[in-house]
């Protein structure tokens, strides 16, 4: 645990320390502040549970593009600097590096997603919002960016450049967001398994709404452990391969 923990301050001390940390930070705040703005900006009366709901589903592709730039450069930069030899050759594991790395960006995700705040406030402020409705939601938006910096991560794992890295980090997410409209494509069962891979669209609608579905939570947490470990096998055959 220990090795996990310095890696990810290592990783934390890399993003803030050069410009695009801030960046990133600053993009996503624009973006969600932009979008949330132009909610809110209808001069139709809405319900404050309503309006919560699409503040969830509009910033929910910013930090799933966060979480892509984030995860990119975690592993291929390793290569550009000429660093990877010395990281692969350090007795640290394979597994210890994948999740230390994971878990700098995971606690950047968190800090984004804590600066947001400020926008539900201002609704619970002109209206009436339930905490158990705030945490749910948010802890969609853990997961989304969560997936998409797990399955990007494994991408700068594969990939010899972060810019390679994002290009398919994003396609297969792009993948695992519309596979939904496949279901309504074909038959019993699989209409209700390709509804069921879709990381969003279903699953999304239990917790923007402010229910915690078990099912959602094991199949979030699935997949992100799953890509995980995706990388760590990568990881361990490029050491074995020296």
């Amino acid at each position: 645990m220990g090795h996990i923990l310095l890696i990810a301050r290592r990783e934390i001390a890399a993003y803030y320390t050069t410009w695009m940390g801030y960046i990133i930070t600053a993009a996503y705040l624009v973006l969600s502040s932009a979008l949330f703005h132009a909610m809110v900006s209808s001069n139709t009366p809405r319900y404050s549970a309503d309006m919560l709901f699409d503040f969830f589903y509009y910033p929910g592709g910013v930090i799933i593009a966060a979480g892509i730039f984030l995860g990119m450069r975690l592993i291929s930069e390793e290569h550009q600097l000429g660093t990877a030899t010395l990281l692969f050759t350090s007795p640290i594991t394979a597994r210890q590096i994948i999740y230390g790395k994971f878990l700098s960006c995971f606690v950047i995700i968190c800090f984004l997603l804590t600066l947001s705040l400020y926008m539900p406030a201002l609704i619970y402020h002109h209206g009436k919002i339930s905490f158990g409705h705030l945490a749910a939601g948010y802890l969609c938006l853990i997961f989304l960016g969560s997936i998409a910096l797990s399955v990007t991560l494994f991408m700068s794992a594969v990939a010899p450049h972060p810019l390679v890295a994002a290009i398919l980090g994003a396609m297969v997410i792009s993948i695992m967001l519309m596979i939904w409209m496949l279901a309504d494509k074909v038959d019993a069962p699989f209409n209700g398994l390709f509804s069921y891979m879709a990381v969003h669209n279903d699953h999304f609608s239990s917790y923007a709404t402010g229910v915690v579905n078990l099912k959602s939570v094991i199949f979030h947490s699935s997949v992100i452990f799953l890509f995980l470990e995706f990388a760590v096998r990568v990881l361990d055959a490029r050491r074995w391969r020296g």
